[in-house]
This record gives structure tokens, sequence and C-alpha cells, in this order.
């Protein structure tokens, strides 16, 4: 997919991966990005360093209604959605259960299960949504939308189940 003239979404876009792909989405070009995140601090100094066609939106991907605002922003910031894409993501570690038969505790799990998956698919299903209004471009595409998933759906570590089981949803 070409950047220049695109706009671009990035759930999880204040830091690390969605950073990266933030700035990299810009120096090729992109008429807009984007940034999805829970780090408002770090949202609006990266939208700073971007530039005026950058904008930030706190957006807890956890809550579909924060899902939902964001992508209408975008809509409303650009008129259109090119490129989604989905950053956003946590790790947790903790085995199964404890030396002393102890069980792991299921809310962690849910929460990586929350943030990296459901949280995700909440974010395609909206880009997607919007994406379907653009214009078909050459070769009939409309969009394009990239989950961020990791070999741990395939090699997780000790302790990294609901990691492990995230990135694999993702994957399917």
């Amino acid at each position: 997919m070409r950047m220049d003239d695109s706009v671009v979404a990035i759930t999880g876009g204040a830091s690390g991966l969605g950073a990266g792909v933030a700035r990299r989405a810009m120096s090729q070009g992109a008429r807009g990005v984007a940034i999805l995140d829970v780090n408002d601090d770090l949202g609006h100094a990266l939208v700073k360093e971007l530039g005026s066609a950058a904008t930030y939106v706190h957006c807890d991907v956890r809550n579909s209604d924060d899902v939902s605002a964001a992508i209408a922003h975008v809509e409303s910031t650009f008129g259109a959605l090119h490129l989604a894409v989905a950053c956003a993501g946590i790790g947790w570690v903790e085995r199964t259960i404890a030396k002393d038969g102890t069980p792991a505790n299921l809310d962690g799990y849910r929460r990586v299960i929350e943030i990296n998956l459901i949280g995700s698919y909440d974010f395609a299903r909206h880009a997607a949504s919007l994406m379907s209004k653009n214009e078909p471009g050459d070769s009939g595409e409309r969009g394009a939308i990239v989950m961020t998933a990791s070999l741990a759906a395939y090699d997780g570590q000790t302790g990294q189940v609901a990691y492990s089981a995230s990135k694999e949803g993702l994957w399917a």
C-alpha cells in the first residue's frame, strides 16, 4: 500500500511499534495520521513531533465506545481511512498454577485477551466500516488493516499463556 495521500490510524500509536508506524507513515507522505492510545502525554508529544497532519485520540481499545469515537474522529478530521494498524497490546506473566497449586489470576488473563485480541478486532471492524466508504483503488482495494501478532502465537514462553493465546487469535 502506498502511503502518499493516505490516512492512517494506529492503536497503541503513542509508543513502540505504533509510534514507529506513525513516523514511517508521515515520512512516506501520509495525508494524516491518527494516534489512538491511552497514554495522553506520549500521544500529545508524538503529535507535536509529527506536526499538523497528526492527531491524537484517547482510546482504550477495551471500550468499544472509545474505539467507535476514535474512528468517528478520524472520519471527521480526515474524511477517510486507508490504513488501520492495531499495535495496542500488553503482556502478562503468570504460570497457570503457582508452585503451591494456587490457580493463576483470571483477571490478568482476561485483560490481555481484551486488549490484544478483542480490542484489535473491535478496531478492525470499525476501521473496515469506514474504509468501505472509500472509492476502490487501482487493484480494487478500499484500504488495509494490519493486526500485530507475534511468534509467541506458536512458540510461547513459560507463564505467557494469555499473550500467546491472544496473538494466536490474531493469526487465525
